[in-house]
């Protein structure tokens, strides 16, 4: 098929496109789409996209895909993905990715991501590198706590409910176990 004749397919014509159809066309195909003809596309369909065919996808393609669509792509193809297009996605489409298809995504392609798509991605800091959330800093007279990056004038010091009215028995009793 032509590019003339994939851009006139309907959404329905294109969603009817067998996987080996869809798969044989060419980056130049793809790109004749519309928006509309990628969104009518099956999750099979674009599974079998090859990675060159994802590196080639217009930006506007790839925002046009469905959650389900974006799930269906392999790690491979994400990581072929341009930075624009990884740019492009929505914060839906973004929290549809899988952990190993946000590791596949390179260090531009999430720089490049939008601030407000990567708070709300709850699972991309797992995904990435474990974090640790909270600190305690213990010692035989003192323990302090708090979150991750907060300045050490700001920390906190441990009491325990029971000592919260300062008597000091639940102290003294913890204490005098240690120190047997």
């Amino acid at each position: 098929m032509g590019t003339a004749q994939i851009a006139s397919l309907s959404t329905a014509a294109t969603a009817a496109l067998t996987t080996a159809q869809f798969t044989s066309l060419t980056s130049a195909n793809l790109n004749a789409m519309g928006t509309a003809q990628f969104a009518a596309l099956t999750s099979a369909q674009i599974k079998a996209l090859s990675t060159a065919q994802v590196a080639a996808l217009e930006t506007a393609d790839v925002a046009a895909l469905g959650t389900s669509q974006i799930y269906a792509l392999s790690t491979a193809a994400i990581a072929s993905m341009s930075t624009a297009a990884v740019a492009g996605l929505s914060t839906s489409q973004a929290a549809a990715l899988s952990t190993a298809q946000l590791r596949a995504l390179s260090t531009a392609a999430i720089a490049a991501m939008e601030t407000g798509d990567l708070g709300a991605l709850l699972g991309l800091e797992r995904a990435l590198t474990p974090r640790t959330r909270v600190l305690l800093a213990v010692s035989p007279n003192d323990a302090l706590y708090a979150t991750t990056g907060t300045a050490k004038k700001f920390w906190s010091t441990w009491r325990e409910e029971e000592d919260a009215g300062g008597s000091g028995q639940f102290e003294a009793a913890v204490h005098a176990l240690i120190n047997r």
